[in-house]
Formats: structure tokens, C-alpha cells, sequence
């Protein structure tokens, strides 16, 4: 369902943890059900996406791609009874405010 490359699988890693989230949710939703919903959202506006699993949930993310200069990555931490979602961007992206719309709409 989802494409994974070797590329973004190194970015993703570099991503520092300390980095303060533009975004901090929960959702009821499942990771597939929050994945489609934000798959849906980022392919209706032709944004690229990637997806990395991880075995407790897993990374949306559009670096990498041509053309990124800023790139945003949606952390999915399984747990019950509600997943933690994460979103790092930078808060001066053009994509940041829709970034959040597309993770509220969907969580």
C-alpha cells in the first residue's frame, strides 16, 4: 500500500528528537484509517508522500521528493485507546497550515 524508500527511510532517522512538533494530537482511528485519510488529503492537493512503518506505528513524509525544500514528517505512535500523532514542519512552510488541516481532518 505504501512505497518506502531507501532515501527517505535516512531522513526520517535524521530527524532530531528534540525538535518541538508544529502539531501534537491523538486519534481513535487506527493507523490505516488515519494513513488513507491523509494519503486522500495529500494526493487531492498532488503533495508528495512516503511511508515508513515502524513496528509501534510508522512516518508520513515528503522528503526527499523532487522539489522539497521544506520537508514535514507526520509521526504515528500505536497505542491504546488512542494513537499519538506528531507533526514536524517548519511553521514559515507554505504547506505547514495545510499540513495540520489534512492531520486534524483525519485524525
Amino acid at each position: 500500500m505504501f512505497g518506502v524508500s531507501i532515501l527517505l527511510i535516512a531522513l526520517t532517522a535524521s530527524l532530531p528528537d528534540r525538535e518541538a512538533p508544529i502539531l501534537r494530537a491523538s486519534t481513535p482511528k487506527s493507523l490505516n484509517d488515519f494513513g488513507q485519510c491523509f494519503v486522500r488529503a495529500q494526493e487531492q492537493q498532488s503533495h508528495p508522500w512516503a511511508f515508513v512503518p515502524t513496528p509501534i506505528g510508522g512516518t508520513f513524509s515528503n522528503a526527499g521528493a523532487d522539489g522539497v525544500t521544506a520537508p514535514y514528517w507526520v509521526r504515528i505512535r500505536e497505542a491504546r485507546p488512542f494513537n499519538e500523532v506528531r507533526l514536524f514542519a517548519a511553521r514559515s512552510s507554505n504547506d505547514s497550515g495545510s499540513l495540520v488541516e489534512a492531520v486534524n481532518r483525519c485524525r
